[in-house]
């Protein structure tokens, strides 16, 4: 086999002889590969690569953007990337794979050959990637430019609004309460506003601020005879901002006595308790007679 020092470049396009020569010729490519020294050369728009005295080569550098490999054609030629960098896609001159744009990583390995036409004439490179210096592959190389799978959710996925579809983050009750965030998915847990349901209860609704809606009940008044009684019930929970209405009446488990009234008394009243003036008038025994009540506030 012809040594690698004595070895006569080949045009492209030769023909030969017999088989013997054609093989020769190609071990003669594959021990330049395997063998010869890898040189540097710089990145830059023109890397002349086959003008330098090795098919192995590697891009020094970090930051450029290769447009051109040369017109010196020979190959194929292993090249080695030592930086980052890019070669621009070029339909005649520098075909890269996919026909996209190359975004090269330190550690990334390439082969470039002469690309030809049908008449043998060299016009170009043909470019194709052997192994990467990273494990994860660019948005526009059909990946996701991330390493695990929930770094690639993220850089993959679209926020969700009114007029596009996408992914959006469930919200808490707090935050459905709140009514303020626009960007999260109420779920039916996050419907589970706070509540208490029992003779006194009350339940909140959504807003900022929210309503809240409130009922109780007084202890049993018995019989005061013919008078007044100032009645002041404490609310289940204070409203934080403001009473705006309660709505008093009386209920029996016993005859109802049309004599008797409640209302409610606004001045007693603060965020954290409704105050009623009870009223009877009559002097007949009865028992059983509670002050009930609505109050709505936020």
């Amino acid at each position: 086999m012809t040594a690698l020092a004595n070895r006569a470049y080949v045009a492209i396009g030769t023909t030969y002889g017999n088989l013997d020569i054609g093989l020769l010729a190609m071990f003669d490519v594959l021990n330049e590969i395997t063998e010869k020294a890898e040189l540097d050369i710089a990145g830059a728009s023109t890397c002349d690569i086959g003008a330098m005295a090795s098919r192995k080569l590697k891009i020094t550098g970090s930051g450029w953007t290769i447009t051109s490999f040369g017109t010196t054609y020979t190959g194929p030629i292993l090249i080695r990337v030592a930086g980052s960098g890019t070669i621009k896609q070029n339909a005649t001159t520098l075909l890269c794979p996919g026909n996209a744009d190359l975004v090269l990583v330190a550690g990334d390995v390439l082969m470039a050959w002469p690309k030809t036409t049908t008449s043998g004439t060299s016009n170009g490179w043909q470019i194709v990637r052997l192994a990467r210096g990273t494990n994860t592959l660019t948005i526009a190389e059909g990946g996701t430019g991330a390493g695990t799978a929930a770094a690639a959710f993220a850089a993959i996925k679209q926020a969700a609004t009114e007029s596009a579809t996408g992914v959006m983050q469930l919200a808490t009750t707090a935050e459905v309460l709140a009514g303020v965030v626009a960007n999260k998915v109420v779920t039916p847990a996050g419907l589970n506003w706070p509540r208490a349901f029992s003779t006194n209860g009350y339940q909140k609704l959504p807003g900022t601020p929210g309503l809240i809606i409130q009922w109780g009940q007084s202890a049993d008044q018995g019989n005061i005879g013919n008078s007044s009684v100032l009645l002041k019930l404490t609310f289940p929970i204070a409203f934080p901002g403001a009473v705006l209405s309660v709505v008093p009446f009386i209920s029996t488990s016993g005859a109802v006595n049309m004599q008797s009234t409640v209302n409610w008394k606004l001045s007693e009243t603060t965020l954290s308790q409704a105050a009623f003036l009870y009223d009877e008038y009559t002097d007949l025994a009865q028992s059983s007679f509670y002050v009930n009540y609505f109050a709505i506030g936020y």
